[in-house]
């Protein structure tokens, strides 16, 4: 339920507009992390020994909650559009006519199936790790240890091999944009001007954005 409703309310208007991929991406996030708030307030009230439903119960319940997340979700898909026209209005932009909820829907679902996959894998792992650690330190030692090294072997693998990857790409990326020229943006004959032939800075060593901000800035 909490999924759902976290879902919905990441496709609310926000300060830009979004693609519908990034949209997917948010609200996939959004849910994972609504699902995630619900198990570990299952798993308090477990450790503190608070009385649970009998399993006839919990199936009682378990229908209407997945209908009322269900019902968020889709009520947040079916305004998507309106919510992003509202953005590109204050935006100045042209209105979209669908908010592609097939695509924000097959997105997000993905990417909350791989962060509930990611999850449980780290739970499996701490597990693991209290296990060797509970046959030579008493077993709440061991838990506290196996939480501290199954967190110091994802954040690595995640530093190491994720985030450092990402800055790659996205550096060489952004890289060969700064290295294109456009073809309506010409160099400055003004010999004062930056970039001109007597400039002491080269037409080619200012970037993209450089090019464009001293060719279309005042005179």
């Amino acid at each position: 339920m909490l999924a759902g409703l976290f879902a919905a309310a990441a496709l609310t208007p926000s300060l830009l507009p979004r693609s519908p991929v990034i949209q997917g991406v948010l609200a996939g996030t959004l849910a994972a992390i609504g699902h995630e708030i619900g198990a570990a307030a299952a798993w308090l009230w477990r450790f503190l020994g608070f009385p649970l439903p009998g399993l006839e119960r919990r199936a009682r319940l378990l229908w209407p909650c997945a209908a009322i997340g269900l019902a968020a979700a889709a009520w947040g898909l079916a305004n998507a559009a309106d919510w992003q026209n509202a953005t590109r209005a204050v935006m100045g932009l042209d209105p979209v006519e669908t908010g592609h909820p097939a695509i924000i829907a097959g997105v997000g679902a993905a990417v909350l199936a791989a962060l509930w996959l990611l999850v449980r894998a780290f739970a499996l792992a701490i597990s693991a790790a209290a296990q060797r650690f509970g046959r030579i330190v008493p077993p709440r030692v061991g838990a506290v240890l196996g939480l501290v090294a199954a967190g110091w072997l994802f954040w690595a693998a995640i530093d190491g091999a994720l985030i450092r990857t990402g800055f790659r790409i996205a550096d060489s990326s952004f890289a060969a944009a700064e290295a294109m020229f456009e073809p309506d943006i010409a160099r400055p004959e003004d010999p004062a001007a930056t970039g001109s032939a007597a400039s002491l800075v080269p037409w080619e060593a200012l970037g993209r954005q450089g090019r464009a901000f001293v060719a279309t800035g005042p005179t």
